[in-house]
């Protein structure tokens, strides 16, 4: 079980995760944008945290920035591609056996969004993971954002 907490800020343009497609000849092949991307991560996860492999139950939250096109205020939130579920996989799937056993041992997004860059900031991502002891710990924290959301509406 994971007793630390860990942040980690991953330079370059996000990519979403996309499935392997098959050639007539059935090899099957990655997109070349997201193997980069992922390799990436793992080398610059490892560069930020060394250490065992953190184990669940886990809690993260995820901010993906983007580039920013011209027509685009700085720092919106980003409603067109890519898929913020598959930015997030994409993470997930390099961070696992890096900094994490196993993706599945996440077992609560506190949140996770995609936004554009500011003026002068460049596209990457941050990760940040807490250990959660049990499912009331996890069950307490979802039900204070979620108290907490609502006070401001």
């Amino acid at each position: 079980m994971a007793t630390e907490s860990v942040y980690l800020r991953i330079e370059g343009i996000p990519q979403s995760w996309q499935a392997p497609y098959v050639t007539r000849k059935g090899r099957v092949f990655s997109k070349a944008k997201m193997k980069q991307w992922q390799r990436s991560v793992i080398l610059q996860a490892r560069a930020q945290r060394q250490g065992p492999l953190l184990s669940g139950p886990l809690m993260a939250q995820y901010e993906f920035v983007l580039p920013s096109p011209k027509n685009a205020f700085a720092g919106q939130l980003k409603n067109t591609k890519p898929d913020l579920a598959n930015l997030v996989k994409c993470l997930e799937d390099a961070l696992e056996g890096t900094v994490i056993e196993n993706d599945a041992c996440i077992a609560l997004y506190l949140f996770a969004f995609k936004r554009y860059a500011l003026n002068a900031e460049q596209p990457h991502a941050t990760v940040r993971l807490w250990p959660a002891a049990d499912y009331n710990e996890i069950a307490r924290t979802a039900l204070r954002l979620v108290e907490q959301r609502m006070a401001r509406a």
